[in-house]
């Protein structure tokens, strides 16, 4: 699977779910940025780790729990800062595209459940 088809196929209906009625996103997901109007008075701060297999996950984690701790590991750097998370970018190299695999860490990135777990909103 290519990047375009990967993006369209696996992460946009998740993406596009969670960001829904966002007047302050005016580019989300499809390409290599994204466009976000800031209120005045306010400012962005951006997080941004890697997560290396081996390292901060086992080989065969479940990609629903890479994808959660992903994000996860952002929000707690943008706490550290007495931010309120409102969007993340992914930067993914793989050898190799898993349509299930893949659809699994988008799953545990825009869970709504674990969402709420990292003060992202929810139920």
């Amino acid at each position: 699977m290519k990047e375009f088809e990967l993006i369209q196929n696996i992460f946009q209906a998740s993406v596009m779910a969670s960001t829904q009625g966002r007047g302050d996103l005016l580019l989300g997901i499809g390409d290599d940025c994204a466009q976000v109007q800031v209120p005045q008075g306010q400012s962005l701060v951006f997080s941004m780790d890697t997560l290396v297999e081996g390292r901060h996950f086992p080989f065969d984690a479940d990609p629903v729990d890479i994808g959660y701790r992903a994000i996860a590991t952002c929000v707690s750097d943008l706490a550290a800062m007495g931010a309120k998370p409102a969007f993340f970018t992914l930067g993914l190299t793989i050898p190799h595209s898993d349509p299930q695999w893949l659809a699994g860490l988008a799953q545990g990135m825009a869970e709504p459940g674990g969402a709420n777990r990292i003060g992202l909103g929810g139920r």
